[in-house]
């Protein structure tokens, strides 16, 4: 009986992907159809957010983790909710179209895009020093000697400090342990909503245009930030399988090289070594063989020998030019020479 009742779920649990998926190619080839001035601007924006994260992102403490910039009025101007409007568009096409957007959001914003209730450790992402010390304060006596009341502050875009009262004339309520996890809720709910309300609303608005929130609803955030992100561990032999050779290095002792390096290579220099040649260092969801160009379009990795000192990318379209090295200690080299730069992702052709 559990066996069958085993594979019941297994079976429904397929049958919700494969609708998942119907549903992804028929909005897919609705969107096809429509102009993409709206998806150049989300790209503009974009672009933006790679140089100090001041449009629509905000880069957090953890490691390439995302959250929006509540100052994002004054780096931009008035017209900052059009670029959360059309980065919200640039994330629905992203996940219609396979794409590995590069970077994760915080799980405060993906609870946000699935109508999933936060919680206080959600916050741990965001500012990991003042989410323990604030958990500090819940799990210990004595709040009202720390001389808090009920008012939040953070920083402008210049640095100045900026408080804002959680309830009602907050700054003449002292935090006791009596209020201090209504501080602790309105405190939370200030920095990952009300902060930041009006840039998530637009966000979402463009969002769920491409893609309706019922279809989005059907995953939770681990799975969500999966589809958006791909997949951080880089598996070599999937890498090596969906390879594409050059007909002068198929079957040389310098191909042969190449992926022994790669296989003994740090798990970062993995990353690198895929960002240098895709522009991207995630493994899209269902591995290499799903690897796209710059348009969207399958297209694999691809190794080409040439006759030269250095290693060149072709990252538009996922090529790597090697050179035709006479031994591994000279390519080892070179690809190491190549991926230990500062640089090494601008170096692209």
């Amino acid at each position: 009986m559990a066996d069958v009742l085993l594979v019941t779920i297994l079976v429904s649990q397929a049958a919700m992907y494969l609708l998942v998926a119907y549903m992804f190619r028929a909005l897919r080839r609705k969107h096809r159809e429509r102009s993409t001035s709206e998806l150049q601007q989300a790209l503009i924006a974009r672009e933006e957010t790679t140089g100090e994260h001041r449009v629509d992102i905000s880069k957090l403490y953890v490691d390439a983790t995302y959250f929006f910039n509540v100052n994002s009025k004054q780096w931009i101007g008035e017209e900052h909710l059009a670029y959360y409007f059309a980065f919200g568009r640039l994330v629905g096409r992203a996940l219609l179209e396979g794409e590995v957007m590069g970077f994760h959001f915080a799980s405060a914003l993906l609870k946000v895009i699935l109508g999933i209730p936060i919680t206080f450790r959600d916050y741990e992402d965001l500012d990991p020093v003042t989410y323990k010390s604030v958990e500090w304060m819940l799990e210990h006596n004595g709040a009202d000697k720390l001389g808090l009341d009920l008012t939040a502050t953070r920083r402008d875009a210049v640095g100045n400090l900026v408080t804002v009262e959680l309830v009602p004339s907050g700054g003449n309520i002292s935090v006791t342990d009596e209020n201090k996890r209504e501080f602790a809720e309105r405190w939370l709910r200030y920095f990952l909503l009300e902060s930041v309300s009006d840039q998530l609303y637009v966000f979402l608005k463009g969002l769920y245009q491409v893609i309706p929130r019922q279809i989005l609803m059907l995953f939770d955030a681990e799975e969500l930030d999966y589809v958006l992100c791909g997949c951080d561990s880089i598996d070599v032999t999937d890498w090596e399988a969906h390879t594409n050779c050059s007909q002068n290095l198929t079957g040389t002792r310098v191909l042969r090289w190449f992926w022994e390096l790669v296989r003994e290579m740090h798990p970062e220099y993995h990353r690198r070594l895929l960002q240098f040649a895709t522009g991207c260092s995630r493994v899209p969801i269902g591995g290499f063989r799903h690897l796209t160009s710059h348009d969207g379009q399958i297209c694999p990795f691809t190794l080409k020998g040439v006759h030269s000192p250095y290693i060149r990318s072709h990252s538009c379209f996922n090529r790597l030019d090697l050179p035709l090295t006479p031994s591994q200690a000279e390519l080892r080299e070179v690809l190491y020479a190549t991926l230990s730069t500062e640089t090494y992702g601008f170096t692209t052709a």
